[in-house]
């Protein structure tokens, strides 16, 4: 065989590793999913299971009497209103493991939730007061990810919508 063939077929099995390894990886991502999914399905409690079920987010009663409506990245304040907080894991984790984590921290210490995470301005309630017009500049916030313990927090900029992650 020459040069060319040989140099072909090892680009071939590359390709062909390349492509079953992503493929095992997707295949552990998914399972890890379900998994977590099944888990926070075991510790909701039925009311929160149906909610979680119907509309992908649950509320969370603390024990100071407070409401939290827990959702995919992040977690809005029910009583007042307005307020939303996010606190994501350092190594990446199936969403339904950070929203288990989040309603067990708000049920256990609550004070300790609001001490590590951050809040911002809820995007999908509405606003009060002034409204900026287009050619008003937008406050400073500092940019990029905040270390507080073993989580990282992301800083909002301003002007963004609904922030998937912190």
């Amino acid at each position: 065989m020459t040069a060319v063939v040989w140099w072909a077929v090892a680009t071939a099995a590359v390709v062909v590793l390349a492509c079953l390894r992503a493929r095992d990886a997707l295949a552990r991502r998914r399972q890890a999913r379900l998994r977590a999914e099944a888990l926070l399905l075991a510790w909701l409690s039925p009311g929160q299971r149906a909610q979680y079920r119907a509309r992908g987010w649950f509320e969370v009663t603390t024990a100071a009497g407070h409401r939290y409506r827990v959702r995919r990245g992040g977690i809005v304040r029910l009583d007042p209103r307005g307020s939303a907080y996010c606190i994501e894991a350092v190594s990446p984790v199936p969403v339904a493991d950070e929203m288990l984590a989040n309603k067990l921290l708000l049920e256990t210490d609550e004070r300790r939730f609001l001490a590590t995470a951050h809040r911002y301005r809820d995007t999908d309630q509405p606003r009060r007061g002034r409204r900026r017009t287009p050619t008003e500049p937008v406050p400073a916030v500092p940019h990029g990810p905040r270390r507080i313990g073993k989580t990282v927090t992301r800083v909002r900029r301003p002007g963004q919508g609904i922030v998937p992650t912190c």
